[in-house]
């Protein structure tokens, strides 16, 4: 029997992690995009693996600058830092580290509200996670607009206006 994209339904795991941050979302909030973001994707995507275990840590701007240093051979601080390591065991691994100081700093220059953009960093941090990517313009405009209609289904506005 075929699978049609509501046959599609995800086994997710999630570990939270703060680390030497004095801004939380609750675990709840961030469930709630994580888990989103995976079932909507899992209708555009028959390669993405349904069973999925994604750590999420939220880090200070120290941390999260050492990472881009040690991993992306950027010199700055970020706001998301995603690693996808496959499919271990039949689950698809990753991790995802967000800076939510940066994340803050970004909604006040930006002029956008923190959590919205939160919830923005998270979902892009998760679709790198399922394998989604924006290294070339046909790529960056299919998860951009996947990233919208995610947002779209929390009520919240296009990032990219």
């Amino acid at each position: 029997m075929n699978s049609t994209p509501q046959d599609k339904k995800s086994s997710v795991k999630i570990n939270f992690q703060y680390e030497d941050t004095n801004i939380y979302i609750t675990e709840k909030l961030l469930s709630k995009w994580v888990k989103k973001s995976i079932n909507t994707s899992l209708l555009y995507s028959s390669y993405i693996c349904n069973k999925i275990r994604l750590n999420i840590r939220m880090v200070n701007e120290k941390e999260i600058k050492e990472l881009n240093r040690n991993f992306r051979k950027k010199n700055n601080s970020t706001n998301v830092i995603t690693f996808e390591y496959g499919i271990e065991n039949g689950y698809l691994m990753g991790d995802i580290i967000i800076c939510l100081p940066v994340v803050e700093k970004e909604a006040i220059q930006q002029k956008k509200n923190f959590l919205d953009h939160a919830a923005h960093i998270t979902i892009h941090g998760v679709l790198h996670a399922l394998g989604f990517d924006h290294s070339n313009n046909e790529d960056a405009v299919k998860m951009e607009a996947l990233e919208i209609e995610i947002l779209n289904k929390f009520n919240i506005r296009n990032p990219y206006l």
